[in-house]
């Protein structure tokens, strides 16, 4: 089995990812079964996200309360629904989570068996923090002691072996993209070509031009990329790392008794590295607008700008309210689920939890206005939308409020024009 892990901000972000189905899988069905653990009322992934959120809430000083786990099968493995289960508690009481907020939903959009856990750090009853610390070598030792506690096979971690298994070769295996790619696209991967072309040029160079010079007579170069080394032909990339275990930047810097950059600038002048430029416009001059922007503002009536940034301000302040809109209506629906949990049985402390959840809902919903005026503000905006277009102002509509903002505008004022007008496809007054 092989694990993954990481912390997030979002509740609502990673329970929407597990959620969907991916654009070139949209005819698998990709949620296979979903369990929960620790969770009063949520009867769904998003309903499971706040109420997560809720109670992720009451420890202010938590910046990444969501903590994501996942664990794959080799693919001629096919674990029951039941070993999947065992296998999801074991791990999560292995870290310490056992009495987190938890849940477990099994894929089934890839070759391979696997599930991906959405936990909160946030304990539901004392507020505390669980911390992730070292979190992926305690992963790797739970997993290689189920591996043989339920005969799956094994797989010898990088961080963590049993007796008689040794930490695999790092270089010998291909990355994650690089696997998924080969898969989609039926081809030997370019992480594998340069390492059955140029792992022994790296083992023997003896320094950074050997090496260069080695590389290019297979039509290859290096190049930096963020704080390491990628191999490239100019269309496709792999890490030097991945060709050879001793074929890192740091490993080859410290090999050759010098630094890449200073040996790449002593070879080219000015050198690889590139210091950012100021933002430029058309014209070339730094944090200024661009000649074109400037003439068409020269040129245009000076009130135009003004009707569109009044525009601008009015689609931004609806925008809000249609946020505050949709809060407010979440909040309610959490709010009468509560409600309804009450009223069946549960132990003192999970009333005592709802309860307090409860209260923490309908303090933030006294906090925000009882009705919206969404009806006038729409009117508005469809007006100022028609009567600009109209006369011509479009392209500056879409300089200040943007593609998305223009659509947005479009299709609102389409909407209330049938809503008002049925089928006769009439404007408005002007």
């Amino acid at each position: 089995m092989i694990g993954g892990a990481s912390a997030g901000g979002s509740f609502s972000g990673l329970s929407s990812y597990l959620g969907r189905d991916k654009k070139d899988r949209e005819h698998l069905e990709r949620i296979e079964w979903i369990e929960q653990r620790n969770l009063i009322y949520a009867e769904n992934l998003e309903q499971a996200a706040r109420e997560m959120d809720l109670v992720a809430r009451g420890n202010e000083r938590v910046e990444k309360p969501v903590y994501h786990l996942s664990i794959s099968w080799s693919r001629d493995e096919h674990p029951t629904k039941e070993q999947m289960v065992a296998v999801a508690d074991r791990t999560l009481k292995d870290l310490k989570l056992s009495e987190h907020q938890a849940v477990i939903v099994a894929h089934a959009d890839e070759p391979y068996a696997h599930m991906h856990i959405m936990v909160n750090r946030v304990h539901p009853e004392t507020g505390k923090v669980w911390s992730n610390s070292h979190d992926w070598r305690r992963i790797e030792a739970s997993l290689r002691q189920q591996e043989r506690d339920f005969g799956f096979k094994e797989t010898p971690g990088h961080l963590h072996q049993l007796d008689g298994q040794q930490a695999p070769d790092r270089s010998a295996s291909l990355s994650k993209g690089a696997y998924k790619a080969a898969v989609r696209e039926g081809k030997i991967p370019f992480q594998q070509l340069v390492r059955e072309v140029a792992r022994e040029d790296f083992q023997r160079a003896t320094d950074w031009a050997d090496l260069t010079d080695r590389l290019a007579r297979n039509g290859l170069r290096l190049e930096t990329r963020h704080r390491g080394l990628v191999v490239t032909d100019g269309h496709e990339y792999a890490k030097s790392s991945s060709i050879d275990r001793d074929a890192s930047r740091g490993k080859l810097e410290q090999r050759f008794c010098q630094r890449y950059r200073d040996y790449v600038e002593g070879r080219v002048p000015g050198g690889y590295e590139r210091t950012r430029e100021p933002t430029r416009g058309m014209s070339g001059s730094p944090h200024e607008p661009d000649d074109a922007e400037n003439t068409v503002r020269r040129h245009a009536p000076a009130r135009a700008w003004d009707d569109v940034d009044a525009l601008h301000r009015e689609f931004q302040a609806y925008q809000r309210s249609l946020e505050l809109k949709r809060k407010r209506a979440k909040l309610l629906d959490d709010d009468e689920r509560i409600q309804r949990a009450l009223r069946g049985e549960m132990t003192p402390k999970q009333r005592h939890l709802l309860e307090r959840d409860q209260k923490s809902i309908q303090a933030k919903l006294k906090t925000m206005p009882q009705r919206l005026d969404l009806t006038g503000q729409e009117q508005r905006l469809a007006k100022a939308f028609t009567r600009l277009r109209a006369a011509g102002r479009g392209a500056q509509m879409q300089r200040v409020l943007g593609k998305g903002g223009v659509q947005a505008l479009a299709k609102l004022a389409a909407s209330l024009m049938k809503h008002s007008f049925g089928q006769r496809g009439q404007g408005f007054e002007r």
